[in-house]
């Protein structure tokens, strides 16, 4: 098992907040069985929300923020050192512990718009399972995936047409 170091990735403050949903995985095995989200910075989903069973994210899900949608990435970071290498698995425990400081660190930051945050929105935390984490060779590439995304939407479920974090 390999010990990342919180200070690599420089991450401070709690662990979770009232505000974060319950951790899930994706990759084969996961929560979630898709292999990789196809998002870009402060994307935005329609129709589409973090949960165990989840479908992949398909190209009309993602939408632009000054129309409706559902959730928005806040964060998207790579928890393994070497991306293109084989490295031990961390632990379950070790992947939320990680990805729920830097999204909690996230949310609480100015980059999330809003007043009374913990109250008026929640986030995900999505984190690769033990198999999407190990190298592999399709057509040639190698990959892997070792990202951990952070979502996030408003708590009573409902749609919003204005982004919620700051350009």
């Amino acid at each position: 098992m390999i010990d990342l170091n919180l200070d690599d990735l420089d991450l401070v403050g709690p662990a979770s907040s009232l505000a974060m949903q319950p951790v899930l995985t994706i990759g084969t095995g996961g929560d979630i069985e898709s292999d990789w989200l196809p998002l870009s910075s402060k994307q935005c989903l329609n129709g589409w929300l973090p949960a165990k069973g989840a479908p992949e994210v398909a190209s009309e899900n993602r939408v632009g923020c000054y129309g409706e949608h559902d959730v928005q990435l806040m964060e998207s970071f790579l928890a393994g050192k070497k991306p293109q290498e084989d490295e031990p698995y961390p632990s379950l425990a070790e992947l939320t512990r990680i990805g729920g400081t830097k999204c909690t660190s996230v949310f609480h930051s100015s980059d999330v718009k809003g007043e009374d945050k913990e109250k008026a929105l929640r986030y995900w935390v999505l984190v690769p399972t033990e198999e999407a984490w190990w190298m592999r060779v399709e057509n040639g590439h190698r990959f892997s995936n070792r990202v951990v995304h952070c979502l996030v939407g408003r708590a009573d479920g409902a749609k919003t047409a204005e982004p919620l974090m700051t350009e």
